[in-house]
This record gives C-alpha cells, structure tokens and sequence, in this order.
C-alpha cells in the first residue's frame, strides 16, 4: 500500500513486540501505552483492524494472561502523537472489548466477546454504528444500520440455514432470502408484514407466490420438471385463471367465484380444443381442431349438445338435436353434393334430402323408419314415388323428355298398372302378379287401340280404332295372327288366317251383299262365292 504524505506506517513487528513485553511484566504495571510518530485522519478502520488482529494472533496467550493478571478494566491502549486513543482492549468479568477510536475520539469499531460470543460493531464518523456482527454456537448475525440507528439489511446463519433481510426504518423485513436444505426462497412484504412475493426453489421445483396489501394470494407461477402451473386469484383470493404446460400440451382454464371451470382452453400435439361452461359445471359450447377437421358443439340446460358443426377432410356436417341429446336434423356436404336427413325423437329417420350436380331426392319415411314417399329430379325428369308400410314401392309417377309414366306396383314390388303418355299417345297397361302386361290400352293420333295377352306375354287379342274404321283381331299362342275383323262406313268384313298368318278365307258384306273367298297356301282364290 502506498504510503501518503503526513503519514507513516506502524511497524507491525514494534506491535507484537510490545504486546510480548506486556505479556513478561515489562513496561508501565498498569497500562501498555503505545504512541504514534504520526497518525492522521486518513488511517483507515480496516489497517487499524488488520494490526490489532496481527497483535491478537501472535500474543494471543500472552494477552489472555495479562488481563487474567491485571485488576484494572484497561489493559492495552494505542494512541496517536496527540495522545488521542485510536484503540483499547478491556476485559471485565467474562466480557472481553476491543475498540477503535477515531482521531476525535469517537468509536468506529467494537469487537465483544461474552459468554454468548464474539460480537463485532463498526461506526461512522459520528460515533453512530453502522454494522454489528454477533455470534453464537447455534446462530450468528451480521447487520447493517442507517444513520438513525435503524437496522436495515440483516444477515442469520441459524444452525446451517442462512438467511438474508432487508428492513425498513419500521423494522420491518421487506425482503427475506433464506436458503435451506431443500434450496433457497425469497420473500418480499410491505410495511405491515404481508407478504406479498414469495418465491422457493428445490432440486425438482420452483413456486412463486403473489399477494396483495390484505394477504389474499392473487397469482401463483410453479413449475418442476413435469410442467409448470400460472394461478391467478381475485380480491377474495378465488382463484379464477390456471395455466399449465406439461409435455403432452398445456391448458388454460377460466373460473368463476365458486372455483368452478367456466372457460377451458386446451391443446396438446395432435389436437386443441376450447370449452365454455355454465354455472352448473355443464359444456354448453365446445371448439376443437386436430389434424382430421375442426368442430364446433352447442349444449342445452342439460349439458347435451344440441347442435354440432365439423368439417373432415374438407366435408362440413351440421347437426341439430332435441334437448333429451337426440340428433334431429343432419346435413352433411361433401364433393359429390349435399344430404339433410331429419329424424324423430326416437332417431328413425323421418325426411332425407340429397343434391348433386346432377339430381335431387327428397325421401319421407314413417315413424317405422320405412320410405313412404320419394321425390326425386334427375336430368331426365321429375319423378315421385309412394311407398307402403313395408317400404314397398307402390306408385310412381315420372316425366321424361318423351313423356311422363304412371306406374302402380302390388305389394310384392311388381308393375301391376302403368298410364302413360309417350309424346302426343296416351296409354294404359295391366300386368299380371309376374309382372308380364295383360292389357293396354294405347291413344295414338291416328286411332286406338286394345290389346289383351296371353301369361307369356304373347298378344291374343286387340280391339282398334283407326280412322273412324274399328277392329278386331285374334292371335294364336305364338302370337300370329289368325281372326281379323274390320268395319267401314261402306262395308263389313273379316278375314282367316293359317297357322303360318298367311290369308286363307275372307268375308265380306258390303252395299250388293256378302261376298265369301277362300285362298290356298300361295294366296291363290279357290272358290269365289257371291
């Protein structure tokens, strides 16, 4: 260290020599005066310190044995040239005092030692103690004191627990740091003690606590090696938000003044979802998005969903129940077109509705669930479709291009019936159980006609009206043809035919009177008769 003008150092050699010359019973009997060549101001507390520890240490026995020798309470004294004493140990009874003086006199370090231990002060330059160091054999403390003498940073070591204290002129700790076996917490409080942020750390865990003026916890932050927790409280300290993250996701949770989850955000690698409760704890609306679609839910009083919107692979659904949780209605859109289906209270299927690019079918069904009526619209026509209670096609009625068609079927699904207009013919046929037509009636433009079939759907028999002219005419069971008989305004006739159709007799009656004609397989007459 350099040596500044004015002053010079103190040998410690003269110090320790002095102290062994007290220790044989040399100098003056009562007191051990050591005088300074010089000693300003300037010397430092801590050089003074160093010197008295150094005559400590190296006399340490020969001092005890002095002051065990000496009545009086001085026993070492270090003055300046001025003769002002800048040090002093005394001994009294079990205390043992080292002091240090400033240039006025006034003390700026005391070191005690009672029973109880050592204790250790230093001052200003007003005399006023500024730090204090106690110790015992279960505790030790180091503080520090402002110039009113208030005691504002405190330092503990109670058996191996250290901790650390920040006080306000009151006393009162504002911040305590204390750290223990498990790890270290820090707490800070307002004037009155509450504490306000608390905060304490182990090997696995952290947790921070955040309090306001009455004590109430208003936010709490913990985590460990699992996940991590936010709480946050209102004034009445109900907790009413909760954040955690964990390693499968995290969730964000809302509550009302009776603790109850109110809101619900969560989200973890494949999926998130946000829910909002009422009152009673129940969903009554739920988001949710993953990697298949996204979907939204409503839930009624009871808690069951009352409607529902998801998308899947592009394709939205919209789903309506009752209150009981039943889906009522269902439309669905996809890339081929859209369906809505509407259902009973019991979930059969009362009305479905489906539209392509290229048709519509609106279906009613019974309570039974079974068909009862289809409409549909195709890019041939419109058609529509009665069904009975086995679901049984029974009727259809449809509208072509060409026309529109009447079809009535029995209960085995067969074509019993059918009227029909193929562009300006009206028709109407009759079938049998096998479906093979019995009967039709045909309206074209140039006349009528009847015709009646055999089981093998072979024509027997036909009535006809064309041009004013009837007729009649019989077929075999081949189909060929065998009777005709024809009516004009100006005569009657009727011809026979073979097995092959070909003519072989023919009846006439005209205005001069009938006329008979036979014909041989060649249609050659053979006999005309008049």
């Amino acid at each position: 260290m350099t040596r500044q003008p004015g002053q010079e150092n103190i040998p410690i050699a003269e110090v320790v020599s002095a102290a062994h010359a007290a220790a044989k019973g040399g100098g003056e009997s009562k007191f051990l005066t050591m005088r300074l060549k010089r000693l300003e101001k300037g010397h430092s507390i801590l050089k003074w310190f160093v010197i008295v520890l150094v005559v400590l240490l190296v006399g340490g026995v020969a001092g005890y044995l002095l002051m065990k020798r000496v009545e009086s309470d001085e026993v070492f004294q270090l003055m300046d040239e001025q003769g002002v004493v800048r040090a002093s140990l005394t001994a009294r009874g079990g205390v043992t005092s080292l002091k240090f003086m400033n240039a006025h006199g006034e003390i700026c370090g005391q070191l005690v030692t009672d029973e109880n231990g050592p204790g250790i002060a230093f001052a200003d330059g007003a005399g006023n103690v500024r730090a204090s160091f106690t110790g015992t054999q279960e505790q030790w403390g180091l503080s520090f004191f402002d110039k009113d003498h208030k005691a504002r940073a405190v330092v503990l070591m109670v058996s191996d627990t250290p901790t650390v204290q920040l006080q306000d002129t009151a006393g009162n700790a504002l911040a305590v740091l204390t750290m223990t076996k498990d790890g270290p917490s820090l707490r800070f409080s307002d004037e009155k003690g509450n504490a306000r942020v608390q905060m304490d750390t182990t090997a696995d865990s952290a947790k921070l606590l955040i309090s306001d003026a009455s004590g109430k916890k208003r936010a709490g932050l913990a985590g460990a090696s699992d996940g991590s927790l936010l709480d946050m409280y209102d004034a009445q300290g109900n907790a009413r938000a909760a954040v955690t993250a964990a390693k499968g996701g995290a969730t964000l949770k809302f509550f009302d003044v009776g603790g109850g989850v109110r809101t619900s955000l969560s989200s973890v690698e494949t999926q998130s979802s946000l829910a909002m409760l009422d009152f009673e704890g129940k969903p009554r609306l739920v988001l949710m998005a993953s990697e298949a679609g996204s979907q939204v839910e409503l839930a009624g009083h009871g808690g069951q969903t009352v409607a529902s919107l998801a998308v899947t692979q592009g394709s939205p659904r919209l789903a309506l129940a009752d209150p009981a949780g039943a889906v009522r209605a269902a439309l669905v859109a996809g890339a081929d077109g859209a369906n809505l289906k509407l259902t009973d209270a019991k979930g059969a299927a009362r009305a479905a509705l489906a539209v392509t690019d290229t048709a519509a079918d609106l279906t009613l069904s019974d309570a039974a669930g079974k068909p009862r009526t289809a409409v549909g619209l195709a890019e041939a026509g419109p058609s529509v479709d009665l069904f009975d209670a086995a679901g049984k096609k029974r009727a259809s009625l449809s509208v072509g291009q060409d026309g529109s068609t009447l079809d009535l079927l029995d209960a085995a699904g067969q074509k019993r019936a059918a009227l029909t207009v193929a562009g300006k013919e009206p028709g109407l046929t009759f079938a049998d159980p096998s479906g093979q037509t019995r009967m039709s009636l045909i309206l074209g433009e140039g006349g009528s006609r009847l015709e009646f079939r055999d089981d093998s759907g072979k024509k027997r028999f036909d009535l006809s009206m064309a041009d004013a002219t009837p007729g009649i005419r019989l077929f075999d069971d081949k189909g060929t043809r065998r009777v005709v008989v024809e009516v004009t305004q100006a005569m009657s006739g009727m011809d026979l035919f073979d097995t092959d159709g070909r003519p072989r007799a023919r009846l006439l009656v005209g205005d001069k009177g009938p006329n008979l004609l036979f014909t041989d397989a060649t249609g050659t007459p053979i006999r005309p008769m008049p």
